[in-house]
């Protein structure tokens, strides 16, 4: 985020007279919110996975049949929609739908995009989930466990650094 060698200097020493950092804090990251980073800074890309966190997670949840099934699911949802219930049919204690849930937030908003629109499908149903909506769930998951290699890549714009590209 610094322009300089010298300005990171600085930005550090002012830091470190508030806050207690250790040596080597604030260089090169490789692990940070279940994502794995990988920085190239001559090549200027940054890459981002979460294939340990949506591993663990779906290995967690799923079933030993529906991780074998995952090899099929190839999009978090279908298009039938999910009815709207007065009240909750599944108990939490049978399955942490709210918790699911966050935790596909969480993925969709780092790194996996592609789940978006799932995922806020599901949160719809977030106070009374039902049947359908666990299985919704477990189909979102299963589609990332298949895909769970999959991440993101941001590329430096040009040579000299990265400037917004701004559209009317």
């Amino acid at each position: 985020a610094c322009s300089s060698q010298d300005a990171a200097d600085m930005f550090m020493r002012d830091l470190r007279e508030r806050f207690v950092i250790e040596e080597g804090e604030g260089k090169e990251i490789d692990f940070l919110l279940g994502m794995a980073i990988d920085q190239d800074l001559a090549k200027g890309t940054v890459s981002m996975s979460m294939e340990a966190l949506i591993t663990r997670l779906a290995e967690g949840i799923l079933t030993k049949e529906e991780l074998e099934r995952s090899k099929s699911v190839d999009t978090p949802m279908i298009v039938t929609p999910l009815p709207k219930l007065a009240e909750r049919t599944v108990p939490k204690e049978t399955f942490d739908y709210l918790s699911v849930v966050g935790s596909l937030l969480h993925i969709s908003n780092c790194v996996r995009v592609d789940i978006a629109t799932a995922v806020g499908i599901l949160s719809r149903h977030a106070a009374t989930p039902g049947p359908a909506h666990v299985a919704a769930a477990k189909r979102a998951l299963a589609y990332l466990y298949r895909t769970r290699s999959l991440g993101i890549t941001y590329f430096r714009s040009s040579p000299g650094g990265s400037a917004p590209v701004i559209y009317e």
